[in-house]
């Protein structure tokens, strides 16, 4: 998995799941007391960065509805950990986006390899 968010509120639980799709890309599923209610597959992180950004202003819906966070993992700060080290001479930082007031670390930025992810 890339991302993980679990929130619970009343003995019900929603999931918001970002991992590697079978067949190439990504699959963003969003499960309701364990059944899954959507399921997205993106081919372009671009829009795989927007659906994000989404979850995040929802995450914060729902925080603001009384749900508290159960879980939360990321590995797409682990993805600069794994640049850096085939590419010594690489500098990372991870840019904070602002959304909707909340700030949320969104994008990549590689300096000194001529690409940004």
């Amino acid at each position: 998995m890339i991302y993980t968010t679990e929130l619970s509120h009343e003995g019900h639980s929603r999931r918001f799941i970002l991992g590697e799709a079978p067949l190439g890309g990504w699959e963003l599923r969003v499960e309701e007391d364990q059944a899954v209610v959507s399921r997205v597959r993106y081919t372009d992180w671009h829009r795989v960065e927007r659906a994000l950004g989404a979850i995040a202003r929802r995450v914060s819906e729902l925080e603001a509805g009384g749900w508290t966070i159960a879980n939360r993992s990321s590995l797409i700060a682990h993805r600069s950990s794994l640049i850096t080290n085939r590419y010594p001479s690489t500098t990372l930082r991870v840019v904070p986006s602002n959304v909707e007031g909340r700030i949320v670390e969104s994008e990549l930025s590689i300096q000194g390899f001529g690409i940004s992810d």
